[in-house]
């Protein structure tokens, strides 16, 4: 498969700075519910609505629609580890517009910092990672281990950080080595032209159209009763998705 035709059209700059004011908005009127449901002891389960909720409405702000496509490759009620191509500031509220709300994701430290919205994180059951610090990593994949326990979906990124042109970066191991220890299936998502939407390093989308999510395989990482594959297999088939579905490597 190829990449999928997508137009996109200059947005007019002052709604694309007026669509940027409305994602705030719109983070910052999540956090506040987020806290409020978390103080108010309100069962869990309103996280997954308002966190749906708010990548709507950030969609809605930056004037992108969202197509997805091979839904039926994905089991949201089960637990396991979603993976995507990371390009753009925008990516998280396109994985939570294509997989279940009852995903939790692994973010770095300095987000849990941000007033309000690094408070709601932590409310929503979200994972710090320090990167660059071991004791952080481990303290961080067992927590993401306990969100699996708990039924969770985890979403990590495996390339660490922002492909500035959308090419594949190098993938760390640790989505792939965390699947194969709790011998869950990884869902391999692709996610096409966020990083022209919004690049890195921008403050505001220069552009609107539709956006594209696909899903690209489910990969078992058990072999049998005894063994599973290893790091560097899972790492090697999901690659392969995604160079056979239009992606380069960096």
């Amino acid at each position: 498969m190829t990449l999928p035709d997508i137009k996109l059209t200059k947005r007019n700059p002052l709604r694309a700075v007026l669509g940027m004011f409305g994602v705030v908005v719109s983070f910052f009127l999540w956090s506040c519910l987020i806290l409020l449901r978390k103080f108010l002891f309100l069962p869990p389960r309103y996280d997954a609505h308002l966190m749906r909720s708010c990548a709507i409405w950030v969609m809605w702000s930056l004037e992108l629609t969202i197509r997805i496509e091979n839904l039926d490759l994905y089991d949201p009620k089960e637990p396991a580890v979603v993976i995507a191509n990371h390009s753009s500031l925008i990516d998280i509220p396109l994985i939570y517009m294509t997989c279940s709300p009852n995903l939790r994701m692994l973010a770095k430290r300095e987000m849990f910092w941000i007033p309000l919205m690094g408070w709601a994180l932590w409310a929503a059951k979200h994972v710090a990672i320090h990167r660059g610090h071991k004791n952080s990593a481990t303290r961080a994949k067992s927590t993401l281990t306990e969100r699996l326990s708990e039924g969770f979906q985890i979403f990590l990124a495996p390339e660490g950080t922002r492909s500035a042109t959308g090419c594949l970066l190098r993938f760390k191991s640790g989505a792939f080595r965390i699947a194969a220890e709790q011998r869950v299936p990884i869902y391999v998502l692709a996610l096409y032209k966020p990083w022209e939407v919004l690049p890195k390093g921008d403050l505001y989308s220069k552009y609107k159209g539709e956006q594209v999510s696909r899903f690209l395989g489910k990969i078992n990482p058990i072999i049998d009763e005894y063994s599973v594959k290893s790091t560097d297999e899972l790492i090697q088939e999901a690659r392969k998705l995604y160079i056979n579905n239009g992606f380069v490597e960096c």
